[in-house]
């Protein structure tokens, strides 16, 4: 996928463009580009002089020619000068860019800020020659020697909030590097250079995020790594939350999980100890939620559910819709607010002029309740004071909901004071924001928002949503609050880190219209506090005390353990790519080599590669199973259906046996399927081979076609079709299919 830095996503466009924003006015125009036009005279380096140095340092091919260049002067969020410049190559017929290379220049330092290489039809790189992470990280390191030498001493290689990254499957995987910053030996996470090398070692992408006008906390005064876990765990609050996996694994209607999530998302001022939002603010106790109602109220409607047209006059009696007549109705009997009988109702104007022109209304059929209430909103004529104050709304919002949505009113809580939405000037709007409960405990799905008009105080738009989930009637014994911290703390580290203060808000404002210099900011010294690393957001389980994939709600094990009987075996490196991918796991922290691999381990393995690293269940949530012993509840469920649909899999069986061992006939035409070859395996007369135990064989051209070709090796000249494959032997084999794989079909060719 191309990817241009931030820095450098200007660099096709004409320099006209790269200019702020100013008031549309011939006279703020004139100003602006006279602005940048004096800033880049006043740089210290002349567009050619910055040419030049990009030029020296950039790995730039010899037939490529400059196509555009352009100037940004300084601004508040890049506090530097930039000349950028982007060159091409043509390709053979002309009509198209065969490389696009982009770089930006520090107009006063002359220091490289941003590039990016990307070519049109690389030559693809073989598996078996794709370079290491480790011989990456050494391409990127020798990159910045040549292009950022003055900035080497100064960084270093950061991957602590960062999962430990899996061997790629294919060479379409690039590696990604992030140096931090370091000031008096304390990282300052906001300047860094992240650098991408792809799978040839070519550097396809460099961008810094650097700032050099800052002022710095001394860190004599400041707490210990000790005092400051302190202040984290008296300061921490871990609350209870439900929560479902966006990725479900089974029917739409889940079981939410009790779950707590990371209490550790604030700063411990380093000097004062006092906790701090990420933006610098006091860390405040949030405001409890105030309930809309303490107890369940009668719902609005009772009875046979509403037809179309009593639908329309209940309506009519909710709101006055006098001066509107119905456009059209929508009628679902399974919507998405827990499979609800829901009319949406559309009211339009009946004379032209009236305003709003439209009005939305959505209602339960069976209870009454509303759902939606939103309109065309109209700006005041002319500029007027707010006559409503938020408290006063606020009441007003509650009364709301009791009255219009009163089955669910018991469930929801008032969550946040108001907000302005200003989308004009003229007409102040404010909305409050309500968040369901069930046992007291915030829910998975629900939410509301109401917005008033707070010059008349006129019901603006009513949001209401609900899930399909199920909950317990109550709640249920769970781990304590402190039990919660306790788990976050022991799977946190703490960090000292210098962080900027917030940009003041007028200046950013300002700086819209107005070129402005940056002024110099401070760094201050802070700790916060990095969970262990995962490649899936994860909660704790307050029930289990188990860690939970927020992805899919599995059991996550956040340090995997090496297998202990694997040392010095010739497939050993096989074997930990498979287990790496979840396709073998561990019994008593051996993985066994020499037992059996079974079918779903095999299809798991084989799916994992052909999607790229990972089979996404949510795509099978509400798929009948091909297999009567492959329900839903097995874990190779998603494996085995995805295998179904790329026709790795032949469904003239009712049943599949995936915990039985797999045979090598069966694993050489699951392969040869994987490869795209299974038509060509189908001409058996092609083939001549020196395998004597062919005879009556189904799969033999499959057989022929992956010992031909390196995968599957025989015994002598026996293949021994129907003997088991074990683990070592099934890791070796999958291997050298991903190594023939990008030989055979070349894998910009495989998605």
């Amino acid at each position: 996928m191309r990817f241009i830095p931030k820095q450098s996503c200007f660099l096709l466009l004409s320099a006209s463009l790269l200019l702020p924003v100013y008031p549309a006015s011939a006279d703020a125009k004139s100003v602006a580009a006279f602005s940048t036009t004096a800033a880049a005279v006043n740089a210290k380096l002349t567009k050619e002089q910055a040419l030049q140095i990009a030029t020296r340092i950039l790995p730039l091919p010899a037939d490529v020619e400059l196509i555009n260049s352009s100037f940004r002067s300084m601004e508040v969020w890049r506090p530097f000068p930039e000349w950028s410049f982007s060159w091409r190559k043509k390709g053979e017929n002309g009509n198209e860019d065969a490389i696009t290379i982009n770089a930006s220049i520090h107009a006063d330092k002359g220091e490289l800020t941003a590039f990016s290489y990307y070519e049109q039809k690389p030559k693809p790189t073989k598996y078996a020659s794709a370079i290491t992470r480790e011989e990456a990280q050494k391409a990127a390191e020798r990159f910045m020697t040549t292009s950022l030498a003055s900035k080497l001493s100064e960084v270093k290689l950061y991957t602590r909030t960062q999962p430990v990254p899996k061997t790629p499957l294919t060479t379409q995987t690039s590696y990604n590097f992030h140096y931090v910053r370091v000031i008096n030996g304390i990282l300052l996470p906001e300047n860094y250079i992240d650098i991408t090398v792809d799978s040839s070692g070519k550097i396809i992408n460099m961008q810094t995020e650097w700032n050099d006008r800052i002022t710095f906390s001394k860190a004599g005064s400041s707490l210990s790594a000790a005092q400051a876990a302190a202040q984290f765990r008296t300061h921490a609050k871990a609350s209870l939350s439900y929560f479902l996996p966006w990725e479900p694994e089974e029917d739409a209607e889940q079981k939410p999980l009790l779950t707590y999530r990371n209490p550790f998302s604030f700063l411990i001022d380093a000097v004062t100890g006092k906790p701090l939002t990420h933006s610098f603010k006091p860390l405040e106790t949030r405001a409890e939620p105030i309930p809309v109602s303490t107890t369940p109220l009668p719902p609005l409607y009772q009875g046979k559910p509403l037809a179309q047209d009593e639908a329309v006059r209940y309506a009519q009696k909710l709101f006055d819709l006098s001066l509107y007549e119905l456009q059209g109705a929508n009628y679902s009997d399974k919507d998405y607010r827990g499979n609800r009988q829901i009319w949406n109702l559309d009211f339009r104007a009946k004379n032209q002029g009236i305003s709003p022109s439209f009005l939305i209304l959505t209602i339960d059929a069976s209870n009454g309740d509303v759902f939606q209430y939103s309109k065309e909103i109209r700006a005041l004529s002319e500029n007027v004071k707010p006559r409503w104050t938020k408290d006063d709304l606020k009441v007003k919002a509650i009364e709301s909901l009791r009255r219009w949505t009163p089955s669910l009113a018991s469930s929801f809580a008032l969550i946040e004071t108001a907000e302005g939405e200003i989308m004009d000037p003229r007409s102040p709007r404010l909305t409050y924001q309500f968040q369901r409960f069930v046992n007291g405990v915030p829910a998975a799905t629900g939410s509301a928002s109401i917005t008033f008009d707070a010059v008349t105080g006129e019901l603006l738009t009513y949001h209401v949503d609900i899930g399909k989930e199920n909950y317990p009637s109550k709640l249920g014994g769970h781990l304590s609050e402190k039990e919660a911290i306790d788990a976050w703390l022991k799977e946190s580290e703490i960090e000292l880190i210098y962080q900027f203060d917030q940009i003041d808000p007028a200046l950013a404002s300002s700086a819209k219209s107005v070129p402005i210099n940056m002024p110099a900011r401070e760094a201050k010294l802070v700790y916060r506090m990095n969970p262990t690393p995962f490649e899936q957001p994860y909660s704790f389980d307050a029930v289990t005390g188990e860690w939970r994939s927020e992805a899919n709600g599995k059991t996550v094990l956040l340090h995997r353990p090496a297998p202990s009987d694997i040392d010095g075996h010739q497939a050993e490196k096989a074997l930990l790519l498979m287990y790496e991918y979840d396709a073998l796991s561990l019994v008593d922290g051996k993985i066994l080599p020499d037992r059996a691999i079974t079918r779903g381990e095999m299809i798991e393995m084989l799916m994992v590669s052909l999607n790229q690293g990972r089979i996404h269940p949510g795509a099978y949530a509400l798929r009948t199973a091909s297999y009567q012993d492959v329900k839903q509840s097995s874990r190779y469920f998603a494996s085995v259906e995805a295998a179904v649909d790329r026709g790795l899999l032949d469904k003239s069986s009712s049943s599949l046996k995936p915990d039985e061992p797999i045979t090598r006939e069966e694993l050489a035409d699951m392969i040869v399927r994987a490869l795209g070859l299974k038509q060509l395996s189908a001409y058996e007369e092609m083939f001549q081979s020196d395998l004597t135990d062919l005879e009556d064989v189904k799969e033999s051209g499959a057989i022929v076609i992956v010992t031909t070709i390196g995968i599957m090796q025989p015994d002598g000249n026996a293949f021994k079709p129907k003997e088991k494959v074990s683990r070592a032997e099934a890791a070796l084999s999958f291997v050298k299919f991903l190594e023939k794989r990008s030989e055979l079909q070349g894998e910009r060719n495989l998605y």
